[in-house]
């Protein structure tokens, strides 16, 4: 039997129309001349959703979307409510392309209802999933978060023309678990589709948006700052919504604790409050995805990441970095986790430079010079004996005369050893100077 599809395309949880199906229930009804309304599925403020046959196409299972027929009643929004819904219906198709997407398959009126037929779903929504598991663990959380980051960025870059108008990307505006369905595909894994963008804005040269009276749709607890003051919004209006719910699916938990659940606290909250860490509640979460999802959470939309691909980058870049947690309390120190199993790789032994020949000290080339000076002298000394001895002056004793020579001779052969003696304690001083070290 086929489970049952959670709420597709309502504008916030928990509305207003009685979800009782015995209320104007259309259950056996042919829509269109084509599908039988067979049974209830989900219903909020805005719309009802059934599972529905489709008679032409050999009893193919649907969903079918029917507009409230009480916010119909009230004639000054039911024509606006009409093109809003038709507005939807385009939408949808068009983005219904992306597998991350919700199908719309067709659309029309059947006697002043509107409905809209989609794709029906098998699985549950996430908001689903975190009331019955509660915490998620991170590989599934980043496979999630990918597909999300997938559909939204097609989305926001849409670039195509409806009905004469230029659109150039739609913001979702109404991020949040209900509204992200989660298909168990067995050996496959799991597939994300988001739903509704019913509240969707379009930006281009047409710039449409239903307002309640508060001048305010989508679910406050995942809406931007920017969203809830009511200003001109872009794509990072839907990437703080993406931040509540990654952080959400870390931690089972909302990122604030407003003073009241109204819409006043959570304008609060989100314009003026702090996110509480994500460590205290997380430790195990790697630091660099924890601040992907605080950056996404950043008040001004200038610190947040430009685009959803920005978002998916970070998050997928985070799990493959190795990182050493801090605990975020003195009780924790022992959380010291790297979840990496990628070992990081060192040298088995670490390279000794290169031989080099050594120059030279400045102590051994005195002491060589030293030595060629005293080898030259006693070179000098022995011819200088030779002269005295035969009594034939040479060389630069030319104009020494004969007479005298015995004289001349004493006196030179006296004054070697001295000479010597001199340069033997030069040459000796100089070395122990060159090679010893010098004082402290």
């Amino acid at each position: 039997m086929l489970m049952r599809i959670m709420e597709l395309a309502i504008a916030a949880d928990g509305g207003n129309f009685p979800l009782n199906e015995s209320l104007d229930s259309p259950i056996g009804r042919l829509f269109g001349e084509r599908y039988r309304i067979s049974r209830f599925v989900a219903g909020g403020g805005m719309g009802r959703v059934f599972q529905a046959i489709d008679t032409r196409l050999a009893g193919k299972i649907v969903a079918i979307k029917l507009l409230s027929l009480q916010l119909l009643s009230n004639p000054q929004l039911a024509t606006r409510l009409r093109q809003w819904f038709e507005q939807e219906a385009q939408l949808s198709a068009i983005l219904g392309k992306h597998s991350r997407i919700i199908q719309v398959t067709d659309y029309g009126v059947d006697a002043g209802q509107p409905y809209l037929v989609m794709e029906y779903l098998e699985g549950r929504s996430l908001k689903q999933l975190i009331e019955s598991e509660g915490v998620l663990a991170l590989e599934r959380v980043l496979n999630l978060a990918v597909q999300m980051c997938e559909g939204l960025q097609f989305a926001h870059s849409l670039q195509t023309r409806v009905g004469g108008r230029q659109l150039s990307g739609v913001i979702h505006r109404d991020i949040k678990p209900s509204n992200i369905f989660v298909i168990d595909e067995g050996r496959l894994g799991e597939t994300v589709k988001i739903l509704d963008f019913g509240v969707a804005k379009v930006v281009g040269d047409v710039q449409e948006t239903l307002h309640t009276q508060s001048g305010f749709v989508g679910t406050p607890q995942y809406a931007s700052p920017e969203l809830l003051r009511g200003e001109a919004l872009d794509c990072r209006s839907d990437i703080y919504s993406l931040g509540v719910i990654l952080y959400q699916m870390l931690t089972a938990r909302l990122p604030f604790s407003p003073q009241t659940n109204s819409f006043g606290g959570w304008y609060h909250a989100h314009n003026h409050l702090p996110p509480i860490d994500l460590g205290a509640f997380s430790p195990e979460v790697p630091e660099a995805f924890a601040r992907t999802v605080m950056a996404c959470l950043a008040k001004e939309r200038d610190e947040r990441p430009a685009t959803m691909a920005e978002v998916s980058d970070r998050l997928q870049a985070a799990m493959t970095t190795p990182t050493l947690f801090a605990p975020t309390s003195p009780a924790e120190d022992w959380r010291q986790v790297i979840l990496s199993e990628q070992p990081i790789a060192l040298p088995a032994t670490v390279p000794s430079e290169p031989d080099t020949p050594k120059k030279p000290t400045a102590g051994r080339r005195h002491l060589a010079w030293r030595m060629i000076l005293l080898a030259a002298l006693a070179a000098l000394v022995v011819l200088l004996l030779q002269a005295a001895l035969s009594h034939r002056p040479i060389g630069l004793f030319q104009s020494v005369h004969h007479q005298g020579d015995a004289c001349w001779a004493r006196a030179i052969v006296s004054s070697i050893p001295r000479a010597l003696l001199r340069v033997s304690s030069y040459s000796t001083s100089g070395t122990e100077s060159a090679t010893s070290p010098a004082p402290a």
